[in-house]
C-alpha cells in the first residue's frame, strides 16, 4: 500500500522541482510544513484510535498527496499530452548517471554499517553507529538544503563562469564557518559529553566519535561540490566519484573491519580524502580556479578552529576536573574564542554576513 507513495509524488516532481528552479523557497517551505503538519495529525489520530501501523501508512500516503497537490497549487505548470524524443533522449543523457550516482551513493553510505554488523556484532554496531552519527548529523541535516539551494542559485547562473565561482567560494566560506567549529567543539568535549549526556555505557565510542569527526570535516566539503557539478552538467564526473567511492570505501571497510570499528573510521579517514580530492578536481577546472582560491574559502574558519582548540585546551589543563563544569566551560570558552578570533582577525566576515542580513530584509520588505 504505501508504494502508492512513488506514483503521488511522481506527479509532484515536474511542479516541486519549477519552485526550487524559480528560487522560491518560502513555497517550498510552506508546501514541506503543510504536509508535514497534515501527516502528523492523520498519524497521531488513527494511532490514538487503535489503528497501528497502518496509522504511519495513511500518515505517509496522505503527506505525499498534500505535498503534489500544494505543488501544483503554487506553480502555473500543468501537464499536457505531449511527446519528444529530442527532450527525452536529453534527459536521459543527464539523468542516468545522476540516477547511478545515486544507487551508488546508497551503497556505500550503508555499506560500513553492513560489514561491522556482519563481522563485528551487533554490539560494536551499535557503538559505531551512534559515534557516526553524532559526528556527521550537523552536515546531514545541512546537505539536502546545500543541495536545493546550491543547484538552483547555480544552475541559474551556468552561463557566468565567474559569478558561479564567486557563489560557490561564498557559500562553502560559511558553510565551513558553521561546521567546522560544531564538529572542532564535539571532539574537545566528547571526553566529558559521552559520559554525561549519553550515560556511561557508551563510555567506548569516545575515541571513534573523535575519530569520525574528521569524517564529517570530510562529508562537509563533499556535499558542496556535486550541486556544484551538476548545475554545470557533469552528471558524469559525479558518476565516476561514486563508483570509484564504492570499490574504494567498500574494499577499505572490508580491510578495516579485522581491525575493530576504529579500523572501519581509519578506512573512511585514508579512502574520503582521495574521492574528494577527485570531486575538487574537476570543480577546479570546471570554475578555473585555483588550489588557494579554494582553500582560502576556508581558511577563516581553520584558522578561528585552532585558535579555538588552543584556548579550549588551556582551560582544560587550568584544574577543572571532568564533568558537567568542565563541559559547559569548555563550551564557552570556545564558542567565544571562536567569535572573538573571526570577529578581531576577519572582520570581512561580519561585514558580509550584515550586509546579506540587510539585503535580505530589504527583500523581504519589497515582498510584502
Amino acid at each position: 500500500v504505501t508504494s502508492v507513495i512513488f506514483v503521488i509524488m511522481g506527479l509532484g516532481v515536474v511542479p516541486s522541482s519549477i519552485l526550487l528552479k524559480e528560487l522560491n523557497f518560502f513555497a517550498v517551505a510552506k508546501v514541506n510544513f503543510f504536509s508535514n503538519i497534515i501527516m502528523g495529525l492523520i498519524s497521531l489520530a488513527m494511532a490514538y484510535t487503535g489503528y497501528g501501523v497502518w496509522s504511519l501508512v495513511a500518515g505517509s500516503i496522505s503527506k505525499s498527496f498534500v505535498f503534489t497537490v500544494l505543488a501544483f497549487v503554487h506553480t502555473s505548470w500543468r501537464p499536457t499530452f505531449t511527446f519528444s524524443a529530442k527532450k527525452v533522449s536529453h534527459l536521459l543523457r543527464f539523468g542516468l548517471p545522476l540516477t547511478g550516482a545515486k544507487a551508488l551513493n546508497t551503497v556505500y553510505y550503508n555499506a560500513d554499517y553492513i560489514i561491522v554488523g556482519k563481522v563485528l556484532g551487533e554490539k560494536l554496531l551499535g557503538y559505531y553507529y551512534m559515534a557516526f552519527h553524532l559526528a556527521t548529523m550537523p552536515v546531514d541535516k545541512l546537505s539536502r538544503t546545500i543541495y536545493d539551494i546550491n543547484f538552483s542559485v547555480l544552475s541559474s547562473l551556468q552561463d557566468s563562469t565567474g559569478g558561479t565561482k564567486k557563489h560557490f567560494l561564498q557559500t562553502s566560506k560559511y558553510i565551513f564557518l558553521i561546521i567546522f567549529p560544531l564538529l572542532v567543539g564535539l571532539f574537545l568535549v566528547a571526553d566529558d559529553f559521552v559520559p554525561l549526556v549519553l550515560g556511561s555505557k557508551w563510555i567506548p565510542i569516545i575515541y571513534p566519535l573523535k575519530l569520525c569527526c574528521f569524517v564529517g570535516a570530510m562529508r562537509t566539503m563533499n556535499s558542496l561540490i556535486p550541486p556544484l557539478l551538476t548545475a554545470r552538467g557533469r552528471s558524469d564526473v559525479i558518476l565516476r566519484f561514486s563508483a570509484l567511492s564504492t570499490v574504494l570505501l567498500v574494499t577499505g571497510f572490508i580491510v578495516g573491519a579485522g581491525f575493530g570499528i576504529n579500523g572501519v573510521i581509519l578506512a573512511w579517514l585514508t579512502v574520503y580524502p582521495l574521492t574528494t580530492a577527485y570531486l575538487v578536481r574537476h570543480a577546479m577546472r570546471e570554475l578555473d580556479m585555483t588550489l588557494s582560491e579554494y582553500v582560502g574559502s576556508m581558511s577563516a574558519s581553520v584558522s578561528a578552529c585552532l585558535f579555538m582548540v588552543a584556548a579550549v585546551f588551556a582551560f582544560q589543563l587550568s584544574g577543572t576536573g571532568p564533568g558537567v563544569a568542565r563541559m559547559a566551560g569548555s563550551i564557552i570558552v570556545g564558542a567565544a574564542s571562536y567569535i572573538g578570533f573571526i570577529s578581531i582577525m576577519h572582520r570581512e566576515v561580519l561585514e558580509e554576513t550584515r550586509a546579506i542580513v540587510q539585503l535580505f530584509r530589504k527583500r523581504r520588505a519589497a515582498t510584502r
